[in-house]
């Protein structure tokens, strides 16, 4: 009976402290003393929710979060410096030298609940595997500008992430094992600082969409894909890319890899003022069930050699269907890679284009083409990009609305006027 009465006083005493416990602690440490600088400021390392830490820090602190301090949430280590440790207490179950201003590896390994962090601006490199592929609650991270090199294989397994920040003037984004289990999910923020971003198209791994501050003076975004400043070359469209997507006006380059595994892309609209496609522009986009050209001479396509997969492996060009320009069919068929399609089908005219002088407008909501603004005994008639007719009445009120036979592009005529449109 004394035992147990023992026992039932020290799991009230543990219930005590715990509970007079803050969950949210600020301390300042010096290396390798993180877990005595907690309790010393009255915090208990099971409990401990929200860490701020500034001082010195090494691999044995970084231990110390891992293991030792299961609740954590969010950890600002902003104002700290990270120093050289050599010796068995750290990250690694053997003995190692970390070197300083570097997150050792497997510093957050398996950290499950852990959501935010703010990592130390005066670190230069991330050790190998620090998040140990499995932090599923992190949902943002700023990758500070002392860093100028990441692998995006670090962030697999962070399923929630949400936000990425770049603030790094140059950085080199690598990827030396593909995607893997990649997440899909992150919009990649990146600073106006950011001059140079080597290697963008392993970005494409861990966005979800790409969002550019307007004071860059390298690159913009639009829709979440990444272009140059002066939106002529479209870097980078993120593989989570749905449906149709309309290339903008500006842009005269495509480059490799662009639109590389956008595998739930349905179709893609290049205009005429597209003159240079990249190699594996559109590899891997298998949903593609259709593709429009409106260059009347085919863009000669980038083919880097007898080991390249070229601008459209992987597309079904059986099945997906290539509209051009009327009249170009032919030189279509003979061009090099374009002739793989083997269903090209020419368009309407280039002259059809939406004017300027029709009150009337036309929308697309959820497969429903509806036409407002219409006047009475308006003749509305309804083009596929094929020139089929599908539709030809006199509008009889002032709103129209009809089901689309598919997607697509289609012209809406309303008198002597024309719009496009797109499902």
């Amino acid at each position: 009976m004394k035992k147990i009465n023992l026992l039932l006083a020290s799991l009230f005493i543990t219930m005590i402290v715990q509970a007079v416990s803050p969950t949210t602690i600020s301390v300042v440490s010096t290396a390798g003393g993180l877990a005595t600088a907690i309790t010393t400021a009255g915090g208990n390392l099971a409990t401990v929710k929200n860490l701020t830490v500034t001082g010195t820090i090494d691999a044995r602190d970084f231990k110390t979060m891992r293991d030792d301090m299961t609740a954590l949430i969010a950890i600002d280590l902003d104002g700290t410096t990270v120093v050289e440790y050599n010796g068995i207490g750290g990250t690694c179950l053997y003995s190692e030298t970390y070197s300083a201003n570097q997150i050792p590896s497997q510093a957050f390994e398996n950290k499950t609940l852990l959501e935010s962090i703010i990592l130390p601006n005066t670190i230069t490199s991330l050790g190998y595997n620090i998040f140990g592929y499995y932090c599923p609650s992190l949902s943002s991270i700023t990758i500070p500008s002392t860093i100028n090199y990441i692998d995006v294989w670090e962030f697999n397994g962070c399923t929630s992430l949400k936000d990425i920040y770049i603030v790094s003037n140059t950085i080199h984004v690598e990827s030396n094992v593909g995607c893997g289990y990649s997440l899909f999910e992150a919009t990649v923020h990146i600073s106006a600082g950011t001059s140079t971003i080597i290697e963008p198209l392993n970005l494409k791994c861990i966005a979800s969409a790409f969002n550019v501050d307007p004071a860059n003076l390298s690159y913009t975004s639009d829709d979440g894909v990444l272009f140059n400043k002066t939106k002529s070359d479209l870097i980078i469209c993120s593989m989570v890319k749905k449906g149709i997507y309309e290339i903008p006006s500006s842009v005269t380059k495509i480059s490799s890899g662009a639109f590389a595994y956008c595998d739930s892309l349905t179709s893609v609209i290049i205009p005429q003022s597209v003159t240079e496609i990249g190699d594996t522009a559109f590899y891997g986009c298998h949903a593609l069930t259709s593709i429009y050209s409106y260059a009347t001479t085919p863009v000669e396509l980038n083919y880097s050699g007898s080991f390249s997969p070229g601008v459209f492996q992987s597309v079904d060009t059986v099945n997906c269907i290539l509209y051009v320009p009327a009249g170009s069919k032919a030189a279509y068929q003979a061009a090099d890679q374009w002739k793989q399609f083997q269903n090209i089908q020419e368009m309407l005219p280039a002259g059809v284009k939406k004017t300027n002088s029709s009150i009337a407008k036309a929308t697309v909501q959820n497969g429903q083409l509806i036409v407002s603004g219409l006047k009475s005994n308006e003749q509305v008639v309804i083009y596929t990009i094929q020139g089929v007719q599908i539709y030809n009445q006199i509008a009889e009120a002032d709103r129209l609305s009809l089901t689309l036979p598919g997607h697509g592009i289609f012209i809406v005529r309303v008198g002597n006027d024309s719009i496009k449109v797109m499902n």
